[in-house]
């Protein structure tokens, strides 16, 4: 894999296809979505959030594409993979995103935040105030007179109850060496793209990044998802515990070469 000068720009290449990792952009957020909907519809943690996504699916999407337009647009890092795929319409070759993450630099540290303040440019802050003003009256409007009822496929108390808890485990389990470090928010691949090395594509730029600044790196991940996190030098450093009783996930981290054996903070 090699990238260019900013460090966004990568490739790499299997037998039969290419792939590259580009910023994703607003108007990439229906694209990510439905991704993220499709990637994650058999998770056992979206299971306890969002119980009916099957039944109410178009509420489920639109519950992601929510999402992805306030992060989108906020100092988070959106990645998208694509690849050249042929339209069938007409015959000719077109991008075709295939997978996406989102980073966020964490942090006190200055260069915790210069990251974060480049990430969140001048047209980025304007976009944001455009989309605080449509979700804010705009959008309220048009479901009440449309009736549209809210997310029918969550679990309104659940997701309640993990947005209350999420914080504080985060700041309990990534301090120490981990207080400065980047955080693989989510990772999500089209089901019919998997196994093609794109994941380990969006999660080697952070880890590139990490090295480069002697920083760690931290994610929460799925019990199917981890070996993918084990194989690339993450440990798992403790577990989440959902809404639900009995179900958790692992909390991995990688460490910087050089920081073995480390506990001090870095960055």
């Amino acid at each position: 894999m090699a990238a260019t000068e900013n460090g966004i720009k990568t490739a790499m290449a299997t037998p039969a296809r290419k792939f590259s990792i580009r910023t994703a952009t607003p108007a990439d957020v229906p694209r990510l979505a439905s991704i993220g909907a499709a990637a994650l519809i058999d998770d056992a943690f979206y299971n306890v959030l969002y119980p009916r996504r099957r039944e109410f699916y178009d509420d489920y999407l639109h519950s992601w594409e929510l999402k992805l337009q306030k992060g989108i647009l906020s100092d988070i890092v959106y990645l998208a993979v694509e690849t050249d795929i042929t339209d069938e319409s007409t015959g000719r070759s077109k991008k075709e995103i295939v997978g996406w993450a989102a980073w966020e630099r964490m942090g006190t540290s200055a260069e915790a935040e210069r990251i974060r303040a480049e990430g969140q440019g001048v047209l980025k802050r304007l976009e944001h105030r455009l989309l605080t003003l449509t979700n804010t009256y705009v959008s309220p409007l048009i479901r009440f007179v449309l009736r549209t009822p809210d997310d029918r496929s969550a679990d309104a108390a659940a997701l309640a109850k993990l947005e209350a808890s999420h914080p504080a485990f985060l700041a309990e389990m990534f301090s120490g060496i981990y207080t400065e470090h980047w955080h693989v928010l989510m990772l999500a691949v089209d089901p019919k793209w998997q196994r093609n090395g794109i994941g380990q594509m969006l999660v080697r730029w952070g880890l590139e990044r990490a090295q480069k600044e002697g920083v760690c790196v931290g994610l929460e991940a799925s019990d199917p998802g981890a070996p993918m996190y084990l194989k690339l030098g993450f440990e798992e450093i403790g577990r989440f515990h959902t809404p639900k009783e009995g179900l958790h996930f692992p909390a991995l981290g990688w460490r910087p070469r050089g920081t073995e054996g480390n506990d001090a903070v870095v960055g």
